[in-house]
């Protein structure tokens, strides 16, 4: 996938629980065979540990299988995307050696996040 852009994203809410507000920029969803790609930003309503306050992932779904994964995290010191960022790149299991195409999948779990956000990108055409 090209490089997404969180500049101009337009972002809209599909969930949220009590520890946030999720919300997708539509405008990076693409579809490939089953696999699902998008932005999804991850507005926290307290700061993580280290201070986060927001996170912007580029996640893919495989809606046959029912699981996701981030290729891409950015963490956020301020809501909505804003302020000093950190990026990880990409998410891969631990003491592997990371590349975009090692980033391992993860099943949804019903009432979590994951739950909407699966439920969101593969009811998407």
């Amino acid at each position: 996938m090209a490089s997404l852009s969180i500049a101009h994203a337009e972002w809209k809410k599909i969930g949220a629980n009590d520890q946030g507000t999720f919300y997708v920029d539509e405008a990076t969803l693409t579809s490939k065979v089953k696999i699902r790609s998008f932005l999804l930003l991850d507005d926290m309503k307290k700061p993580t540990l280290q201070s986060d306050r927001s996170i912007i992932s580029h996640n893919e779904v495989d809606c046959g299988s029912l699981k996701f994964r981030s290729v891409k995290t950015t963490y956020f010191s301020q809501p909505m995307g804003k302020g000093k960022s950190t990026v990880l790149e990409p998410d891969a299991k631990p003491d592997s050696p990371a590349t975009p195409k090692d980033a391992y999948w993860l099943d949804l779990t019903v009432g979590q996040p994951s739950e909407q956000i699966v439920k969101w990108a593969c009811k998407v055409k």
